[in-house]
């Protein structure tokens, strides 16, 4: 085998091993976010299906039996309020006959 076989021969195997790595990755980058992505998919709309029936069939069920307790706690919305200070004070001043002078 001359070298210049060798060398082409070497070069060639360098080539397909690379080329082989980036693929196997790729390929592997590829299904792994498809397989990801569908499985997320796939969850999301069935815990979705599934609360909404749990809830709604809770709602029937409450309304046919004259409870219409769950019903307001589910249109409730969980609030924080701040309220304004309460010891805030505002000071008056009255004139007792003296003008121009505030006591």
């Amino acid at each position: 085998m001359s070298p210049s076989q060798s060398l082409i021969q070497s070069v060639t195997q360098l080539v397909t091993q690379s080329v082989t790595q980036l693929v196997t990755q790729s390929v592997t980058q590829l299904v792994t976010q498809s397989v990801t992505q569908s499985v997320t998919q796939s969850v999301t709309q069935s815990v979705t299906q599934s609360v909404t029936q749990s809830v709604t069939q809770s709602v029937t069920q409450s309304v046919t039996h004259g409870s219409f307790i769950l019903m307001k706690t589910l249109s409730m919305k969980n609030e924080t309020r701040m309220l304004p200070n309460p010891t805030r004070t505002s000071s008056i001043r009255f004139s007792f006959g003296v003008s121009g002078l505030l006591v």
